[in-house]
């Protein structure tokens, strides 16, 4: 398996949601990952920056936790995977700030949060709507290029990643074999991993027996 010397981190650009729920989605490749391209703005997202009220949390789906955002453009899921990542003080309501990935599944447009904040003044909105509208960004993907690790995603040493790797790897381009992956990974809950990465909306299955990656 390649090792990558350095690690790229996509910026997480401030957007609404609606830009974000109407964006082009543009399915990844070797040395892309899935984004969503907004015409209008001529930007590529891989990570968003999203700030709104919270109108829904749902704590009962399989796991992972889910609340859904609106900014009064449009509405998102928030779907948290990570146990680290606490969001039980979160009330319907709520101002927040979300800074994650944004996924697609099932025709379903969603965020993987790194980060959730509670914010306490709704000039907080006002403030976010003057940054979008002044704010120059570059046009298509920029990337912050780093030699930190930035999160889970760009670790090496996470066995979900190694898996991802190996499947962009070893997929000649109608998918990776999840027997091959039992062989050649030597870990033991390849079956759990493969279903969180799937939840993620990083890979999916083309058939019962063969994954690959989105």
């Amino acid at each position: 398996m390649s090792q990558r010397q350095d690690l790229v981190r996509h910026i997480a650009f401030m957007v609404r949601i609606g830009e974000l729920l109407e964006a082009h989605l543009v399915r990844g490749g070797e040395q892309s990952p899935t984004g969503f391209y907004l015409p209008k703005r001529k930007l590529r997202v891989f990570r968003a920056n999203l700030m709104g009220f919270v109108i829904g949390i749902d704590k009962s789906t399989q796991g992972y936790e889910e609340f859904v955002l609106d900014d009064g453009t449009g509405q998102i899921p928030v779907r948290n995977f990570d146990s680290t990542l606490q969001l039980d003080k979160l009330d319907v309501g709520d101002i927040v700030n979300v800074i994650g990935r944004v996924r697609e599944y099932n025709d379903v447009r969603y965020v993987i949060p790194e980060v959730v904040r509670k914010l306490n003044d709704k000039r907080f909105l006002e403030l976010r709507e003057l940054e979008i509208k002044t704010t120059k960004t570059p046009e298509c993907d920029a990337v912050v290029e780093t030699t930190e690790e930035v999160s889970e995603v760009f670790d090496e040493t996470s066995p979900k990643q190694i898996v991802y790797e190996m499947i962009r790897e070893y997929d000649k381009g109608d998918g990776v074999e999840i027997q091959e992956l039992y062989e050649k990974s030597k870990l033991r809950d390849i079956d759990g991993i493969i279903d969180t990465l799937i939840k993620e909306g990083e890979i999916f299955k083309i058939s019962p027996t063969r994954v690959k990656v989105l």
